[in-house]
């Protein structure tokens, strides 16, 4: 009777071990689920404010071209290079400003 008690017992024992392992696992999944989930979140938030962070760049170069053509003598030949420099700058940065 004992060994059939013994034999009922192991086998309970790993169905159980195995409903453990089962859960252990999924809880696992889950977690590694939640954490991918974080990661797009933080690589969404972060390519919005890399987007962000171009355009204020582009803007303050702009503004920056800007004040630079407006302080310079402009009716100078030595400056005519440098003006034409910071125009195709100006227009690979997509600016709708015209410098004179």
């Amino acid at each position: 009777m004992s060994k059939i008690v013994s034999v009922n017992l192991y086998k309970s024992l790993k169905r159980h071990s195995n409903r453990l392992s089962w859960d252990i696992l999924k809880e696992d999944y889950q977690e590694l689920k939640d954490d991918i989930e974080k990661f797009r979140d933080l690589e969404t938030e972060y390519a919005s404010k890399i987007v962000e962070a171009k355009r204020e760049m582009a803007l303050t170069v702009k503004n920056d071209m800007s004040t630079l053509v407006e302080t310079l003598n402009v009716g100078s030949s030595e400056c005519a290079a440098l003006i034409n420099f910071i125009r195709a700058i100006a227009a690979m940065l997509g600016s709708n400003t015209t410098f004179h």
